[in-house]
């Protein structure tokens, strides 16, 4: 995960390099924009994997899953202040937002996955954050993530997380099991914290908007 880190703010930095700028604050205007990007976050709950049945002694065998996760982001941004920017390539300068940006998204992509029980793809998880966006449209964004995974029921965790067991339904061991069974699994809100690296995209208005010459000079 630190080496993720590490990538994601390289790109926030390196992007204006080369750069001479001239910021100049004009406004404090809600400024929207769509967001994309990708993160990598880690659980504050136990995620747990499929359970197994062993073929040796047909006890269940249950596995945590790892904590970590790297998702595709999508969502909304709002960076509250605009600048007026000049530099070699726009003497005349422009508006452009940049600072402190706020984000709401979802995360529809999972490319690394905390459990075998979670889905590749799923509309159910979602977060804020805020974070800190330049005037070429990058940000990084401390993030608070909600993930909905299917995970076994408390209760057979309790019974089964030793390894010793076997399960039974009315006498008979059973030796596989179904994630679509809801007696047994069921969906679980588990919360994470992460860092995302993202890109944005006017929707409503364009920022960078070339500034009109003084024509009293």
């Amino acid at each position: 995960m630190k080496r993720i880190i590490t990538i994601m703010l390289l790109c926030l930095t390196g992007v204006g390099w080369g750069q001479e700028v001239k910021k100049e604050k004009v406004g404090s205007t809600s400024r929207i924009s769509f967001v994309m990007g990708i993160g990598s976050s880690v659980a504050f709950d136990n995620v747990h994997q499929m359970p197994v049945v062993s073929p040796l002694d047909n006890n269940v065998k249950m596995e945590a899953g790892q904590r970590g996760r790297v998702s595709a982001t999508f969502g909304i941004s709002y960076t509250p202040y605009v600048y007026k920017i000049t530099d070699k390539q726009n003497p005349e300068g422009y508006f452009a937002t940049r600072g402190i940006s706020f984000v709401a998204f979802f995360n529809p992509l999972n490319l690394s996955k905390s459990s075998n029980l979670e889905e590749s793809f799923s509309l159910n998880n979602f977060g804020l954050g805020i974070g800190y966006k330049s005037i070429t449209g990058f940000g990084v964004y401390l993030v608070g993530e909600i993930a909905s995974i299917k995970q076994p029921r408390q209760w057979f965790i309790n019974e089964f997380q030793n390894g010793d067991k076997s399960y039974e339904i009315n006498g008979q061991i059973q030796n596989a099991f179904s994630s679509s069974d809801e007696s047994i699994f069921r969906n679980k809100l588990i919360p994470y914290v992460g860092i995302k690296a993202c890109y944005t995209f006017d929707i409503l208005k364009k920022f960078s908007s070339a500034v009109a010459p003084d024509n009293n000079n």
